[in-house]
């Protein structure tokens, strides 16, 4: 289980993906979280570069495990998706993971390191804000209240009376999801709450991976589904004329035989409420809500 974020703990900051960051980015960060009331402590990889990525794969990795194995570290906060967090999944040490839980907080290409770390050690992440997200000029307070109130542990709203479907929740960006199939870093889908968003897809590119998990047969075993933000999924020029995304949306769930909640807020859009990737969660339809209990995720 996991320590809920206490005032004064020291987050750790990686970039697991993508680089890119400048000196004022990191003050601006490290202002915020100390606001927020925590210590922060960077890795190397957040001032590192190798071609597109915040480092060498080595580099990343280790950043990884440092965070993990360092006593003072409360939770661990990704600063940027992008890509790259797949190519580091087999130079991570899981055991040492497994024994020292500790919030991995992120979403998009974070999505491949959480589910990951899930499938290898039954371990609980946060798919939330990443650290350029609390830097957006656009992100909402109710979106970053409800991050900080979910890492301190806070109490949800009462469970819901109307129960649709529950099961442990997996999943996040699509593109991960769909590319992790087949690997050891994606769990089983049986009986599982699957969560699906993206971005910058063409609406064919979505029905394609979309396609590709209902041909793996994930769809068969879920027990419900929860699409968020499809942010900026438009068709190029030349497809123009052909399905939106949201019509590729209506289209696939029809075919769906579990409950589904469409539109609920989490992905590359605001507003944004963080989920806790592993937890085991409940899906009421009808009030398009996602409910757990805090206790089954916090000691």
């Amino acid at each position: 289980m996991l320590q809920p974020l206490q005032p004064g703990a020291t987050i750790g900051v990686i970039a697991p993906a993508f680089k890119s960051f400048t000196k004022p980015d990191l003050d601006r960060l490290t202002a915020i979280l100390n606001e927020a009331g925590y210590k922060v402590i960077y890795g190397k990889s957040v001032n590192a570069e190798y071609g597109y990525l915040a480092g060498d794969d080595n580099l990343r990795a280790n950043d990884v495990m440092k965070m993990f194995k360092n006593p003072e570290i409360a939770a661990i906060l990704c600063i940027k998706g992008g890509y790259g967090a797949m190519r580091i999944l087999d130079k991570l040490d899981y055991e040492i993971i497994k024994q020292n839980p500790k919030m991995v907080i992120g979403y998009s290409d974070i999505t491949a390191l959480q589910n990951a770390i899930y499938a290898k050690t039954s371990n609980v992440s946060i798919h939330g804000l990443v650290g350029i997200s609390l830097l957006s000029k656009t992100i909402d307070d109710n979106s970053k209240e409800y991050f900080f109130n979910l890492l301190k542990g806070q109490e949800l709203p009462s469970k819901p009376d109307n129960i649709d479907c529950e099961g442990v929740l997996i999943g996040g960006n699509l593109s991960l999801v769909s590319s992790l199939i087949g690997t050891p870093y994606m769990s089983d889908f049986k009986g599982k709450i699957l969560m699906l968003e993206d971005v910058g897809e063409e609406p064919y590119a979505v029905d394609r991976m979309l396609t590709q998990l209902r041909l793996a047969g994930v769809f068969d075993q879920i027990n419900g589904l929860i699409l968020g933000h499809y942010t900026d999924c438009n068709p190029s020029e030349s497809k123009k004329d052909c399905q939106t995304v949201e019509e590729v949306l209506d289209d696939f769930v029809k075919d769906i035989k579990v409950p589904v909640i469409r539109h609920y807020p989490f992905g590359h859009s605001y507003p944004f409420l963080s989920l806790p990737i592993g937890a085991y969660v409940y899906l009421d339809v009808r009030k398009n809500m996602v409910w757990w209990d805090q206790k089954t995720i916090f000691k």
